[in-house]
């Protein structure tokens, strides 16, 4: 079953709901920009503090509308979908590798410039103003990745044999979560063999045992559960919902169904969760 919200009624989820994340305090891009015309210093192997200039500070104020992908994604603002989609989301989402390595490349080089003014004497009072809001910034999206990969290790963990048992899912991880999913679900074999499955009879060792009319032993994803979630493509298809109805899915327009249903619309990016 979905909800299908009208354009009025869309607007005003959009508007009661809790604020999300915006890059509202960013200079002019995804990131804090400076001006890269810069001289080396020699003596520290690090640009000359006094060649160093902030590029246009006008501060960006962008509404919660910029958000949901009115004009082009800049960076941030696809970390903040994917960070959102992978807390709401009940199974484990394909890891964004090429973005978090955007984002860390950018980071360290804000972090590289920020210390090069810190430490230099010649730094004005307007600077060492804009150098504070870059720290603020780049703390927030640290918190923000942070946040991300520390929900896919607690899906990692609470999904473990049921991931080991589905290839399909393990392509959704990176190669640093393949080998830990591998040594966690080893580390909790050997500590339910130890401690418990090896006082019980033969037959009853296994930890992925079925039996009729009884729930599984291998804990899965409740793809049952219903999300809300934001239609961001123009083009995207009809949504088939049980018993040969479909719904349309306007661009801009909120609906509430099961996670099941908007699995592969979400994977294709046509949606987002909210």
């Amino acid at each position: 079953m979905a909800l299908d919200l009208s354009d009025e009624e869309s607007s005003r989820v959009r508007l009661n709901r809790r604020p999300r994340p915006t890059d509202s305090t960013l200079y002019g891009s995804e990131l804090p920009s400076f001006d890269t015309n810069i001289r080396s210093n020699p003596s520290y192997g690090r640009p000359s503090v006094a060649d160093v200039s902030f590029a246009s500070a006008n501060m960006v104020d962008l509404d919660d509308e910029g958000l949901y992908g009115e004009g082009e994604e800049t960076t941030v603002r696809a970390l903040m979908r994917r960070w959102i989609d992978e807390r709401l989301a009940p199974d484990l989402l394909p890891w964004q590798g090429e973005l978090v390595g955007e984002i860390l490349e950018r980071l360290q080089s804000q972090n590289e410039i920020v210390v090069t003014l810190q430490g230099n004497a010649n730094t004005t009072e307007e600077e060492h103003f804009a150098v504070m809001l870059v720290q603020t910034e780049v703390e927030r999206i640290k918190f923000v990745l942070r946040s991300y990969l520390r929900c896919r290790l607690q899906k990692i963990e609470q999904y473990t044999p049921y991931i080991l048992a589905t290839p399909d899912v393990q392509r959704n991880l990176s190669e640093l979560e393949q080998n830990y999913v591998q040594r966690y679900g080893d580390l909790i074999g050997r500590h339910f063999q130890q401690t418990t499955l090896d006082q019980l009879p033969a037959h009853m060792h296994s930890l992925a045992e079925e039996h009729p009319n009884t729930p599984s032993m291998i804990t899965e994803p409740n793809k049952s559960k219903a999300v809300f979630f934001f239609v961001r493509d123009a083009d995207c298809p009809p949504m088939a919902l049980p018993g040969g109805k479909s719904i349309e899915l306007k661009k801009g327009s909120i609906h509430l169904a099961q996670y099941r249903l908007v699995e592969d619309f979400l994977r294709n990016d046509s949606v987002e969760l909210v």
